[in-house]
């Protein structure tokens, strides 16, 4: 039986929006997309998650810097309060439940503010790089990563080195309690996890994987997620995926 992998939309004013890629990259991976508008009520949530074997937490705008402690800074670009707040709910009401999580860009964020940690507010004013982050609205950027040894997400894209996309302009300063697990050659932050993953199925990637499913290691984080969800609606446990 496929998992059911819920997706969190994004809010564009009147309207929720989520971006084919996810949808197709979860679908691809063999899982089923059930997406998820901003919840207001703590018993609606835990109603959606219970029919729910994974979350992707998917990119967007910026968290509201009150929520680690912070003054807005450099050129914030806030998602809407409803979602934002029903965000922090779902992800962190999910992590109790021990569902299997991945986050994209602005879900590693969420991840890594809700375990403890901090953001770099804008990347540009901050940090002295020559990498482009952000690219254009057409098109985004690429740079190499390196990703930590004996990790998870060394472990499930089977490489210490990879080119990825980019396309933002905040990036995670402190990991709270989790780890960075990748980072560019400029120091910032590209994937974060737990400390014992075997634990916690929970991973954060900065770049947009979905927007590379045509590559194997885009997909493969995907499938990664797949993998766990499926032994967590199984009741098994779960295990880290290996790909090499």
């Amino acid at each position: 039986m496929k998992p059911a992998i819920g997706i969190n939309l994004n809010q564009e004013g009147n309207r929720f929006t989520l971006r084919k890629e996810y949808w197709d990259a979860v679908t691809g991976a063999g899982g089923i997309p059930v997406v998820i508008p901003p919840l207001a009520a703590l018993d609606d949530v835990d109603r959606v998650l219970e029919s729910l074997d994974g979350l992707l937490l998917t990119g967007g705008g910026d968290i509201d810097p009150a929520r680690y402690g912070e003054r807005p800074a450099g050129k914030a670009r806030p998602v809407p309060q409803p979602k934002h707040d029903s965000d922090f709910q779902l992800a962190a009401r999910a992590l109790e439940f021990g569902l299997p999580t991945l986050g994209v860009c602005y879900g590693m964020q969420l991840l890594a503010v809700l375990h403890g940690g901090k953001l770099i507010q804008d990347i540009p004013s901050s940090i002295t790089t020559n990498l482009d982050h952000w690219g254009s609205p057409e098109k985004d950027t690429e740079h190499p990563v390196r990703l930590t040894a004996s990790t998870a997400i060394h472990g499930i894209l089977g490489c210490e080195t990879l080119l990825i996309n980019s396309h933002h302009h905040q990036s995670v300063g402190d990991p709270g309690t989790l780890v960075v697990t990748a980072r560019a050659e400029d120091g910032v932050a590209e994937a974060v996890e737990p400390k014992d993953f075997s634990e916690k199925w929970v991973l954060g990637v900065q770049w947009h994987p979905e927007r590379m499913s045509a590559r194997a290691q885009g997909l493969a984080i995907y499938r990664a997620l797949i993998d766990a969800a499926s032994h967590y609606a199984e009741g098994s446990g779960f295990d880290v995926t290996l790909v090499r």
